[in-house]
């Protein structure tokens, strides 16, 4: 066997194996298998502000300090005092009330960016993601504020009884 024939069968084998991960990455995409593989195929391009921003603005939720509301294709944040105002100012003036929204409609090709932040729309952060730590947090967080998994409370510190008897004075 000559030189170019065995160099034309590692690049074909190559090829092939490229093809079986890009059908299989196909296959797969939108569950919840092989998530490493579907970022790592992800259009989006790491960015560490944006890592940093999609964690803060879940930390506030968890923390209290900001509301998030889930639609097909976006989850949005508010205040407290603009979530209050939701539904009264009418349908075209309630589309802009909220603080920041980070699109989820597609998975996982264009999962996760940040279309607005501190109320205003950011088209400079399109095509930017975060982490694979942080895209697994807001997979977690989609799924806690869509209602498809209830978010999991802290179980309460058992209390300790003390068969000493306490003697006062």
């Amino acid at each position: 066997m000559s030189f170019e024939i065995g160099f034309l069968i590692v690049c074909l084998s190559i090829l092939a194996l490229f093809i079986v991960a890009l059908i299989i990455s196909t296959v797969i995409m939108g569950s919840r298998v092989l998530l490493r593989m579907q970022h790592m195929f992800n259009s989006l391009k790491f960015d560490k502000q944006v890592d940093e921003w999609i964690t803060t603005l879940i930390a506030k939720v968890e923390a209290g300090l900001l509301v998030a509301t889930y639609n097909d294709k976006t989850i949005k944040f508010y205040t407290q005092e603009n979530y209050d105002k939701l539904g009264t100012l009418g349908r075209w003036d309630d589309r802009d009330i909220h603080d920041a929204e980070i699109w989820v409609g597609n998975k996982f090709t264009q999962y996760g960016y940040i279309t607005k932040y501190h109320s205003f729309s950011r088209h400079d952060l399109q095509g930017k993601c975060g982490s694979y730590r942080t895209f697994r947090k807001l997979l977690a967080f989609e799924d806690a504020v869509s209602g498809r998994v209830k978010p999991v409370q802290p179980k309460p510190e058992p209390v300790k009884v003390s068969k000493d008897p306490v003697e006062l004075e």
